[in-house]
């Protein structure tokens, strides 16, 4: 079951675990969309819509919270984490296995998305460097954090 929130011109999808179906959310759009005014902007979270929808919807801007790259670096390092003489494990050959044509088929079609929101400085900085987005389509929009928050627990110092 799709749960819809409207707020003025936003629609929100959500379902249970497992229960995303993005096609009822996108037929759920196309009605929307032809009802009246069609939408001036539409969000997704970046694997929520695949790129052969996507690709349909004017003004699109999509939200990152982890690209295929981040994910291969995260692969990397915990390997060089691994101890001289211990063994490679088959889980990080597979893994590496599947992430570099991740990797390229997101560099080959995130340049068609009219706009990128990174939830970090660092994420934005690779849309723009390393997948080639132009700047002006990328925008930072860090994650809120309430730093005061936070604090270390003086009873885990040595």
């Amino acid at each position: 079951m799709l749960v819809r929130y409207l707020i003025h011109r936003f629609t929100f999808h959500g379902g249970g675990p497992g229960k995303w179906r993005y096609n009822n959310a996108f037929e759920q759009f196309n009605e929307e969309n032809q009802r009246a005014k069609p939408f001036d902007a539409v969000h997704s979270e970046s694997v929520a819509l695949p790129y052969w929808l996507a690709r349909r919807v004017p003004n699109l801007a999509v939200s990152w919270h982890g690209i295929a790259l981040e994910s291969l670096h995260s692969s990397i390092y915990q390997d060089l984490a691994r101890k001289p003489k211990e063994a490679i494990l088959p889980d990080f050959n597979k893994s590496l296995h599947g992430a570099v044509p991740r990797v390229l088929d997101e560099i080959r079609f995130f340049k068609n998305y009219n706009h990128h929101v990174a939830i970090s400085d660092s994420c934005g900085e690779m849309l723009r460097d390393v997948y080639q987005i132009p700047g002006r389509r990328v925008h930072v929009i860090v994650n809120g954090v309430d730093e005061d928050g936070f604090g270390e627990d003086e009873r885990l110092r040595p």
